[in-house]
């Protein structure tokens, strides 16, 4: 990966459409602009399911609703927990697999199932039985917006010419330059397309949960499971 300021992207963008020379950098409202543009454009990728992987560890607690206090993961792809040098599977159930538990009493070192509910903007994870083990979630994230100009986000290879090439594009359109955003857009449309090809053929077609994401505030039976 490589590392990548909001205000390397919009100057390099704003290069490619030729609005700026070589040495040239945009104005302060110019970048500003910029920098909300490129953020729909993540925002609207992240619907498209173009997505970073990364591996998050979340400690289990001992009771309560604690929420999973990332940025919501598109999907939890794998889980286990590990206590010391032992590590256990844990199942990743959907909505209706979680509310078929009978016995939500039992406890121990080790859970075996755990549950997401995918609230927005911050996910509620549970796990069955209650554990003292640590647990690890393997996650598709989405990707990062640009917090200001000078953030600094890693990028997988090729999504920064995928994010320049589109948010050409955009800008063009912001600009009133739809004669440049023509003739971009073959250029951002292949340039995305080998994001897209390369997620597949590493994480699958389908990247999402396979059921609607809920959005109410606990989980079936929150008030007697554990969470995480």
């Amino acid at each position: 990966m490589s590392s990548y300021t909001g205000q390397q992207l919009i100057t390099d963008a704003m290069k490619e459409l030729g609005i700026l020379a070589s040495g040239e950098s945009p104005s302060t409202d110019e970048s500003n602009d910029g920098l909300i543009v490129l953020n729909k454009l993540i925002d609207s990728w992240s619907v498209e399911q173009i997505i970073v992987p990364v591996e998050q560890k979340v400690t289990v607690a001992t009771g309560g609703a604690g929420p999973f206090t990332t940025a919501r993961p598109l999907k939890i792809k794998a889980a286990y927990c590990s206590s010391g040098n032992i590590s256990s599977p844990v199942e990743v159930c959907s909505a209706e697999q979680w509310a078929q538990i009978i016995d939500e009493s039992r406890s121990g070192t080790y859970a075996t199932k755990m549950y997401c509910d995918y609230a927005y903007p911050t996910s509620n994870v549970y796990v069955w039985p209650a554990a003292t083990a640590s647990l690890t979630l393997i996650t598709f994230a989405p990707l990062s917006v640009f917090a200001t100009l000078s953030t600094s986000i890693d990028l997988p290879p090729g999504y920064a010419r995928g994010l320049t090439m589109n948010l050409a594009v955009d800008l063009a359109t912001q600009f009133g330059r739809l004669d440049l955003a023509q003739g971009m857009m073959a250029l951002a449309l292949q340039s995305k397309g080998v994001i897209i090809s390369t997620n597949k053929a590493i994480f699958g077609d389908n990247t999402m949960p396979g059921d609607p994401l809920p959005q109410h505030p606990a989980a079936p039976g929150a008030d007697l499971k554990k969470a995480a």
